[in-house]
């Protein structure tokens, strides 16, 4: 397990993701941690587009048919809720 807070420097950046559907949306990036065997990165949509969208978003790192890098939403809340947990303890919020 390892956080590194200083990998970000003050701005906030973004980064584009495209979803299955092949539409692409801006999200800032919030947070990288590893739990685990796991890479997961802390997003927020830039800007939201409705109420649903706002918040943190968390996504898992894994690797696609093509062997390439892919973040895919936590749907399981259990492992949402952990990644979370975790996250805090490592930012001194919990």
């Amino acid at each position: 397990m390892s956080h590194d807070h200083e990998q970000w420097d003050d701005q906030p950046k973004t980064i584009p993701l495209t979803d299955e559907e092949g539409n692409t949306r801006e999200f800032y990036i919030l947070d990288m941690v590893e739990l685990g065997p796991a890479r997961y990165w802390l997003m927020e949509p830039a800007p939201p587009v409705d109420e649903e969208e706002e918040g943190v978003w968390i996504l898992r790192e894994t690797q696609n048919e093509e062997g390439q890098d892919v973040l895919v939403f936590v749907e399981d809340e259990e492992e949402a809720d952990r990644v979370w947990q975790f996250w805090q303890s490592q930012a001194g919020l919990d």
